[in-house]
């Protein structure tokens, strides 16, 4: 089975605290005998990883370099408010990604897209599922759970 996780966030080098987590959740699909994949945007501090058992496919959505500033913990202002350059990228990263998505579902003929977090990838996983075929299935880890079930739009 062919695996593609998008995210917005995953550890960028060894020992990044940047959604820990991520890295054990590629390399366990891995684990799991499936072909994995992890998309997720670009960012100047991405270095080699020999723990990274998964394939990491970065996208890039702006240039210049320095102006990608979402995911990594940087979208959000003391992770209460989003930033003003948070809103004015989202649009530019949100078009990269399903371009990025779809091209990659398409070559490496993905069986499965899991998005984690509702927003953005839960969108941009949905449209890419609808053009592809591919499977969608959404990952609501802690906020994105409230988000669901007191929006009508993210809950759908």
């Amino acid at each position: 089975m062919n695996v593609v996780i998008l995210t917005h966030t995953c550890p960028r080098f060894k020992g990044d605290q940047a959604a820990a987590f991520m890295k054990g959740l590629g390399n366990s699909f891995v684990g799991s005998g499936m072909n994995s994949w992890m998309l997720t945007p670009f960012d100047t501090e991405f270095r080699s990883d020999s723990e990274r058992k998964y394939r990491l496919v970065t996208y890039k959505y702006i240039w210049p370099e320095s102006w990608h500033r979402l995911g990594y913990s940087r979208t959000l202002a003391n992770d209460m408010a989003v930033r003003s350059s948070s809103v004015l990228l989202a649009p530019f990263m949100i078009v990269s990604a399903i371009f990025n998505l779809w091209r990659l579902v398409k070559r490496e003929q993905i069986d499965v897209i899991n998005a984690h977090w509702i927003v953005p990838n839960g969108f941009i996983g949905a449209v890419v599922s609808k053009l592809t075929g591919a499977k969608l299935v959404p990952t609501l880890p802690g906020s994105d759970v409230f988000l669901a079930q007191k929006n009508a739009v993210y809950g759908w």
